[in-house]
């Protein structure tokens, strides 16, 4: 029996949760026809249902699956308790199974790993999703220059130096994180996307069915609307659009937000009969994409989002949607100056002090736009396939195996 290098992976998003789905699932379930896989979640939704569920989709890809419940009942307290308890986890697996790589996506999973390390000489992949410590500062969760901020920031530092391997999301963040640690060791994989789950699929029948007309243009924000999201400002310019062209609509996917954007909408005074908030299935996400004429995100351009590749911007460009968006956010600047018919990205001052030209701008580029334009599928070819992703990280794990 050919022997397969061992590979846990540990990941504080669930497999329940759609970015577990579209960031771990699908690359792990290819990696496992040529590793052995092991992964540690830690999942929000434990109902037996939903645990049944995701172990057969673990069994059907011979993915080894454990999990803990995940707490943040007690904030710190918990997290420092779930930490010492997966560590044990881990450094058991590692032990018995001779795992030969950690893959730690994110912070805490880094940490884990990196005692694991120090107990058991196991190689370490710190996956590092963003500039974790920095955005929790730029939404309130953490006092920036605070004790708690400045121990976690050294232990961050430490993870770089003393991971054997870094994934970045963007080549903003490796040029930062390679003023403290060998650049030789930093890979960039951006938030890719499988376009068998975002096809391209548009349905004239589903667009009826969803309310609106075949000649109504849909501008569509997919996802949470708080934290690092300037909702204001999407509501700000969507509103400006629909005066300008009364067939734009503006439709909300979103989960446990509804309320709240409610609010928003009503806050301001734009017309009812234009905005819907609903709730989508993951693999139906492609169905809205595909209908809709533009998807806008805005992002708060913070030092933190310099490491940020949004997820929605590969799925768009499976479903060959126009993206509306904000300078400054990861690499995005370069990906739509150089593929100018994939979107449109502008100053988020621009806003406040021009959104009348702002506007008329945006309004221009969709009505131009193409659905049949090249451009989707060679930026999505070139940076964003789920097949490129997978064969960078097992081309990493290779280079760690064999040094």
């Amino acid at each position: 029996m050919e022997y397969k290098s061992k590979v846990l992976y540990i990941s504080i998003i669930g497999m329940s949760e759609p970015l577990g789905k579209s960031q771990v699932l699908e690359y792990l379930k290819y990696l496992s026809e040529e590793y052995e896989m092991y992964l540690h979640t830690f999942e929000k939704d434990t109902s037996e249902k939903t645990i049944n569920e995701i172990q057969s989709i673990m069994d059907g890809y011979n993915i080894k699956w454990s999990y803990q419940p995940y707490d943040n009942k007690f904030g710190l307290f918990s997290t420092i308790g779930q930490m010492l308890s997966s560590s044990i986890t881990v450094y058991r697996k590692v032990k018995v199974n001779r795992i030969n790589i950690i893959h730690a996506r994110s912070n805490i999973p880094a940490l884990i790993a990196l005692i694991t390390k120090y107990l058991t000489g196991v190689k370490v992949i710190f996956d590092i999703r963003g500039f974790q410590i920095d955005e929790k500062a730029e939404i309130g969760r953490l006092k920036k220059g605070g004790l708690l901020y400045k121990f976690l920031k050294k232990i961050e530092l430490l993870a770089y130096k003393r991971s054997n391997a870094i994934v970045s999301l963007t080549e903003n963040a490796k040029q930062l994180i390679s003023n403290v640690t060998n650049e030789e060791k930093i890979v960039v994989i951006p938030t890719c996307a499988n376009k068998d789950v975002f096809r391209f699929s548009p349905d004239e029948s589903f667009k009826l069915e969803n309310g609106y007309s075949l000649t109504d243009r849909v501008i569509i924000h997919a996802g949470t609307v708080t934290n690092w999201y300037d909702f204001d400002s999407e509501l700000l310019l969507v509103k400006q659009l629909m005066e300008k062209d009364s067939k734009i609509h503006f439709l909300i996917l979103n989960k446990g937000e509804h309320s709240f954007i409610s609010k928003k909408v009503e806050m301001y005074n734009i017309e009812p009969s234009k905005v819907k908030i609903k709730e989508a299935d993951f693999y139906q996400m492609h169905k809205y994409l595909s209908i809709a004429d533009a998807s806008i995100f805005i992002i708060k351009p913070t030092f933190s989002k310099r490491a940020s590749a949004p997820t929605k911007f590969a799925e768009n460009l499976c479903c060959r949607l126009f993206s509306i968006t904000n300078n400054n956010i990861g690499d995005m600047d370069a990906f739509i100056i150089k593929y100018p018919e994939v979107g449109f990205s502008f100053e988020l001052d621009e806003i406040k002090n021009n959104i009348d030209g702002l506007s008329s701008e945006i309004i221009m580029k969709l009505q131009s736009s193409d659905k049949e334009s090249k451009q989707y599928q060679e930026l999505y070819d070139s940076h964003f396939t789920n097949e490129l992703a997978v064969i960078r990280y097992s081309n990493l794990y290779k280079k760690l195996v064999n040094n």
